[in-house]
C-alpha cells in the first residue's frame, strides 16, 4: 500500500525527513512513528477486513525483532524509550487486526463513525427473547423445581435456536466483510477517507455486530443457567 505520511517528519538524530514509520532511511536510527499512524498503516496494510493473516504475522514478527528493546539494552534513553513505544504499539496493532470482530470495531472507529458499544436485541426476535427470559426467572424459583426438566429443555432448544441465529449473524457480517473489500478495488488506500456507499456498509456492520453482541449475552445467559442445574 505503501504508507501516506500526512505530516513532515525529521529525524530526530540526523535531522533527515523520514518517510518509513519506523525507522530514519538516512541513519536507520529508530524513530516514534508519526502521530496519526493507525493499525493498519503500521503493516504497511490496505482497509480490508479480510486480511491475509500470515502475512499480518511475518509483518509483525519483522517490525518486533527490529523494535525489540532487548536489542536497545545499550543504546541511548531515547532509543530505548521509543522501542518500548513501539513494541506497545505493534502488540496492540497486531491484538486488534488479527481479531475479525476486533478488526471491524477498529474500523469504524478509523472512520468517525462512533463507538459500536451499544447493543440491541434484534427486531425480529422480541417474542423468542421474552419467552427466554421468563423461562430463566422461573429456573430461579425454588416453588418451579418440580418443572425444572420441562424448563431445562425448553433452555436447552432456546440455546440451540439462539445459536443457529448468532451463527447466521456472523455469516452476514463476513458477507459484509466481502462486499466492504470488493469496494477498495485492489488499489492502495491513503489516509481513511470512505465513500458514500462505504459508510452506508459500516451501518450494515455495525448492526450486525449489535446482533452478535446481543445474541452473545443471551447465550451466555443460557449457559450460566444451565451451569447452575447441578
Amino acid at each position: 500500500m505503501g504508507v501516506d505520511i500526512q505530516e513532515v517528519r525529521h529525524c530526530w538524530n540526523c535531522q533527515a525527513a523520514v518517510q518509513d514509520p519506523f525507522f530514519c532511511g538516512s541513519c536507520h536510527v529508530l524513530q516514534r512513528p508519526y502521530e496519526k499512524i493507525d493499525y493498519f498503516c503500521c503493516f504497511d496494510l490496505d482497509y480490508c477486513l479480510n486480511v491475509d493473516l500470515k502475512l499480518l504475522e511475518a509483518r509483525f514478527h519483522a517490525l518486533s525483532r527490529k523494535c525489540h528493546p532487548d536489542l536497545f539494552q545499550r543504546k541511548s534513553e531515547m532509543e530505548k524509550e521509543i522501542s518500548l513505544e513501539n513494541t506497545a504499539l505493534l502488540n496492540q496493532a497486531y491484538r486488534t487486526l488479527k481479531d475479525p470482530m476486533k478488526r471491524v470495531k477498529y474500523l469504524i472507529r478509523l472512520a468517525g463513525e462512533g463507538e459500536t458499544t451499544e447493543i440491541a436485541p434484534p427486531s425480529d426476535l422480541f417474542e423468542e427473547i421474552f419467552e427466554l427470559e421468563e423461562t430463566l426467572e422461573k429456573i430461579k424459583k425454588p416453588a418451579e423445581q418440580t418443572q425444572y426438566p420441562f424448563l431445562f429443555q425448553k433452555l436447552e432448544t432456546a440455546r440451540k435456536g439462539f445459536q443457529r441465529r448468532q451463527n447466521q449473524a456472523k455469516t452476514n457480517l463476513q458477507a459484509l466483510f466481502l462486499k466492504w473489500d470488493s469496494l477498495l478495488n485492489g488499489k492502495p488506500a491513503a489516509k481513511p477517507t470512505f465513500t458514500d456507499q462505504q459508510r452506508l456498509l459500516i451501518e450494515e456492520m455495525k448492526g450486525a455486530l449489535s446482533d452478535c453482541a446481543y445474541l452473545e449475552r443471551i447465550l451466555n445467559s443460557i449457559m450460566t443457567a444451565n451451569a447452575g442445574q447441578g
